[in-house]
């Protein structure tokens, strides 16, 4: 199985130094919009809603395979 690496960009980045393994990339990406979720439910509860960051994935080779913005995780209803 294919080990996957989630770095957190918000200006800065927190890199993932451990990763975890998934079936495909495809499963990859929707870890990514849990995590992504997960910071952002608990930012609100801060009372921010940094919709600006990102998780990238990037392979054991360190090539970024797909970026997943915050934005993009939620609907965002006016």
């Amino acid at each position: 199985m294919p080990r996957f690496f989630f770095d957190v960009a918000d200006g800065q980045t927190i890199v993932d130094e451990n990763g975890a393994d998934f079936a495909d990339l495809e499963v990859a990406k929707q870890h990514a919009v849990t995590v992504a979720r997960d910071i952002l439910k608990h930012e609100v509860w801060q009372g921010r809603l940094p919709l600006n960051e990102c998780v990238r994935i990037r392979s054991d080779r360190d090539q970024l395979l797909h970026v997943v913005r915050f934005r993009d995780t939620l609907e965002i209803i006016e």
